[in-house]
């Protein structure tokens, strides 16, 4: 069965999908996590950092200014007004 059946049904069989993992941003490893779905509830469509400590999980602020996060490869998200690094005027 394909990969895309497979998580179509997944996603269908449930009720929230959380993504957590590390990226390595600035040097140094980044903890991770996107609510991807939640059935029949409004939610958050950023990316949070987060820790796991003593207290349990703390929920850090939404990474922003950046792209491909969750794909592995963070870059520096454009800045509106720049392109292919222009100098501002």
């Amino acid at each position: 069965m394909p990969l895309v059946r497979i998580l179509a049904m997944a996603t269908a069989m449930s009720d929230a999908i959380i993504v957590q993992r590390y990226i390595e941003l600035d040097s140094g490893l980044k903890r991770v996590m996107a609510v991807v779905k939640v059935r029949d509830s409004a939610r958050s469509k950023e990316i949070l950092q987060y820790e796991i400590n003593q207290g349990g999980i703390a929920i850090g602020e939404p990474l922003l200014g950046y792209d491909g996060l969750l794909g592995g490869r963070p870059t520096r998200a454009p800045v509106a007004g720049k392109l292919n690094g222009d100098k501002p005027r």
